[in-house]
């Protein structure tokens, strides 16, 4: 069972990589500016901006199913499925969704940063020209920005289910199977007897005298049978 400040960083990891994915989302659909000719110039003209609102939407969609077990999470310091199948599916899911975003995240910068100079480099260009190149890589360049926010998130709930795995394995380990000795003893000592015989006649020679048994009312020894003396026909 992890303690309830893990399990409540790990709910608010899970809203702020939702919010930031959606911020990211938005930002970049909306990102369409218009030249002063009428041609508008949209994010889908751009494949690596295409690619980070697809991979902000993975994100998304990842930390949206992911919710309602965190929430339970949160609550009850347990899994709303007890069993191996969660800690392994946090494992390798964080894990992906972090590789995806950092992916995002060099193709949003790059695309960004590097057409921005090249533009801003171009002295033949008109004023329109340049400015609504410039708002188009500024706004991405926020929108990747808050695609890092999510990657970061999601690396530290990646550290948090990759511990909670370990835990999750140790606690499970299967039972060491036994295996019987190679060569068994074919003859095993029986256990004692619970019931010491000569040390019940010892006693009762102590008592009644040697050979000789309790009288019980009623039975009738046969001539010549224990608790009898022989006598002389003479």
């Amino acid at each position: 069972m992890v303690t309830k400040r893990v399990a409540n960083s790990m709910l608010v990891l899970r809203i702020v990589s939702i919010a930031t994915a959606v911020a990211t989302i938005a930002l970049l659909v909306t990102n369409n500016s218009t030249f002063d000719n009428g041609a508008e110039l949209k994010y889908q003209d751009f494949t690596s901006y295409s690619l980070v609102v697809a991979i902000a939407a993975i994100a998304c969609a990842y930390c949206i199913v992911q919710l309602p077990f965190a929430i339970y999470y949160a609550i009850r310091q347990k899994r709303l499925i007890s069993n191996r199948f969660m800690p392994e599916f946090d494992f390798y899911g964080d894990k992906v969704t972090s590789l995806l975003l950092a992916t995002g995240i060099g193709a949003g910068f790059v695309l960004s940063v590097e057409l921005k100079k090249f533009i801003d480099s171009k002295t033949y260009g008109s004023n329109d020209y340049k400015s609504t190149y410039n708002k188009i890589f500024i706004r991405g360049f926020i929108a990747s920005t808050f695609l890092l926010i999510t990657f970061l998130s999601m690396v530290v709930i990646s550290f948090i289910s990759s511990n909670n795995r370990s835990k999750a394995y140790n606690n499970h380990k299967a039972a060491p199977i036994y295996t019987p000795p190679s060569n068994p003893n074919p003859n095993p000592p029986y256990p004692a007897p619970l019931y010491d015989f000569d040390d019940y006649r010892k006693r009762r020679d102590e008592v009644y005298g040697e050979g000789v048994l309790a009288y019980e009312g009623g039975k009738v020894e046969p001539y010549g049978g224990w608790g009898s003396s022989l006598k002389s026909s003479t």
